[in-house]
C-alpha cells in the first residue's frame, strides 16, 4: 500500500461516501479500500491488543468493512448496512468495569443523536450539501424537537455517575492515526457511523436511530449482567437500583423510536430496497440480550444456527445456563427480593411495550410479505416472540402504543392475542 496505516488519509474516504451513498460507489472506489480493508485485518492480526497499532488498524477495518462488504455480495446484511461493528471499536474492551460500559453507551447515544440534530438543523438552513433528496423542513423541525428527548434520557441516565459523559472532539480529523489518538473514540463514531446507501434524506434518521438503539440495548445487557452479578452477590439493594437504572435505557429506546416515527412508511419505501439483506432480528446485541433475560427460544435457535455471527446465542443457552427470568423466580418470596422483583416487573413491562412499538413499525413500514432474517417473515416473527418476559401476567402498555401509532385495532388484537402479553388499556401505565 506503501503507507503505514495510521497516514491513510480518511476525508475523501468520508466525503464521497456521505455525498454519493454507497449505492453509487464506483468499483475503483471499492477495489481501493476493500485492498485496504485486507491490510487492516492483516495488522490487526499481528498487533498486539491495547497498543496504538491495534486501535489503528481496528478502526481501519470497521469502517471500510462495509465497502469490503459491498463489493463482495452486492447486498447489505445487517453489519454492513448499518455500520454499528464500529461501536465494539469506541466501546472497547468488553471486559471492563459495569459502570464505565454503559457510560460510553450512553454517551454514543448523545453524540449519534447530536450528529443527527446537527444534519436536520443545517438540512433546515440548506447548509449542508448532502441533505439529500425528499427533505421537508417540517419533518425535520418536528424530528429536532423530538431528538431533545433522546438528549434528556442520556442525562437522565448518566445523572448518578461523578464524571460527565465525553463528547467528540469538535473537529474530523484527516488521518486514520488522528481518529485514534482521541481518547473517546467519539469523533470516529460520529464521523463513519450513518453513511447512507441512497441520497434520500430520510434514511439519516433511519442510520442514526438504529445505531442509538443498538447502543440503548447494550446498556441494557450490561445492566442486567450487572444485576445478576449483584443477585447472586444477594446485594438485593444495588441489584434493585440497576434494576432501575435499566427502566431508564428503556425510556431513552422509547425516544429513540418517537424520533424515528416522524419518517412515513411511504419515505421509507424509498430506500427499503437498497437495505438489502438486513435485519434487525440480525443483531447480535439485541439477541444477547433476549437470551440473557428469557433464554433461547427453540424457534430461534434453528434461524441462528445458519448464521455464524449469531452462533454465539446459541451456545450461551447451554445445558445448566439459567436466563435471568428464572433467577428471580427463584427469589420467591423472599422479603428482601421483593423490592427488586417490584422494579424488574416495571422493566419487564417497558421492554414488553418496546416489543409492542417495534411490531407496530414493522406492521405499519414493510409490505405484508416482506421476509427477514432466514426467511422468516417480517412482523410474523415479531409476533412470535411477544411473549417472551420476565413474568408470565406482563402487559403491553397501551398508552404508549396508542401514541406512536395512533388507535390501531389490528395492533392492539394482535398484541391481545398472546396470553402472557395482555394489552393495559390506554392510561394504565407502569
Amino acid at each position: 500500500m506503501g503507507k503505514r496505516l495510521g497516514d491513510i488519509e480518511l476525508t475523501t474516504f468520508r466525503r464521497t461516501q456521505r455525498s454519493r451513498g454507497r449505492q453509487a460507489l464506483d468499483d475503483e472506489f471499492k477495489r481501493e479500500w476493500t485492498e485496504v480493508n485486507s491490510a487492516a485485518r492483516s495488522a490487526l492480526a499481528l498487533s498486539r491488543r491495547g497498543t496504538i497499532d491495534h486501535r489503528r488498524a481496528s478502526l481501519l477495518g470497521q469502517i471500510t468493512a462495509p465497502v469490503a462488504a459491498l463489493r463482495e455480495s452486492g447486498a447489505p446484511t445487517y453489519y454492513s448496512y448499518t455500520g454499528v461493528g464500529l461501536q465494539s471499536w469506541y466501546v472497547g474492551d468488553a471486559h471492563q468495569p459495569f459502570r464505565r460500559l454503559q457510560r460510553a453507551a450512553v454517551a454514543g447515544v448523545r453524540a449519534v443523536i447530536s450528529e443527527m440534530v446537527r444534519f436536520e438543523a443545517e438540512s433546515v438552513a440548506g447548509l449542508d450539501p448532502d441533505r439529500g433528496v425528499e427533505f421537508d423542513a417540517d419533518r425535520s423541525a418536528e424530528r429536532i424537537t423530538r431528538a431533545a428527548g433522546v438528549v434528556a434520557a442520556c442525562d437522565a441516565t448518566a445523572c448518578s455517575w461523578s464524571e460527565p459523559l465525553a463528547a467528540p472532539g469538535p473537529v474530523a480529523p484527516e488521518t486514520v492515526g488522528g481518529y485514534a489518538a482521541e481518547s473517546s473514540g467519539l469523533r470516529a463514531l460520529v464521523d463513519f457511523s450513518t453513511f447512507p446507501q441512497t441520497r434520500y434524506h430520510e434514511e439519516h434518521v433511519f442510520l442514526s436511530t438504529i445505531h442509538c438503539a443498538e447502543f440503548w440495548i447494550f446498556a441494557l445487557r450490561v445492566c442486567m449482567d450487572e444485576a445478576r452479578e449483584r443477585l447472586d452477590r444477594g446485594d438485593h439493594e444495588t441489584a434493585r437500583s440497576v434494576f432501575e437504572q435499566g427502566v431508564r435505557y428503556a425510556e431513552g429506546l422509547y425516544a429513540t423510536f418517537w424520533v424515528l416515527r416522524t419518517m412515513p412508511p411511504e419515505r421509507f419505501a424509498d430506500f427499503r430496497d437498497a437495505t438489502g439483506n438486513a435485519s434487525a432480528v440480525q443483531s447480535l446485541n439485541y439477541q444477547l440480550l433476549e437470551a440473557k433475560l428469557f433464554g433461547l427460544d427453540p424457534r430461534k435457535a434453528d434461524v441462528f444456527a445458519k448464521i455464524p455471527h449469531l452462533v454465539p446465542v446459541v451456545l450461551l443457552a447451554k445445558p445448566g445456563f439459567e436466563p435471568l427470568s428464572s433467577r428471580l423466580a427463584s427469589l420467591g418470596d423472599d422479603p428482601d427480593g421483593a423490592s427488586v422483583i417490584e422494579v424488574a416487573r416495571v422493566l419487564d413491562r417497558k421492554l414488553a411495550t418496546w416489543r409492542g412499538i417495534h411490531l407496530g413499525f414493522a406492521l405499519d413500514y414493510l409490505p405484508p410479505a416482506a421476509l427477514g432474517t432466514g426467511d422468516t417473515a417480517g412482523a410474523a416473527f415479531l409476533q412470535n416472540f411477544l411473549r417472551r418476559s420476565l413474568f408470565k401476567d406482563t402487559e403491553v402498555d397501551g398508552s404508549i402504543v396508542d401514541r406512536f401509532f395512533g388507535e390501531d385495532e389490528k395492533l392492539a388484537e394482535l398484541l391481545r392475542a398472546y396470553p402472557s402479553v395482555g394489552m393495559a388499556p390506554g392510561g394504565r401505565t407502569g
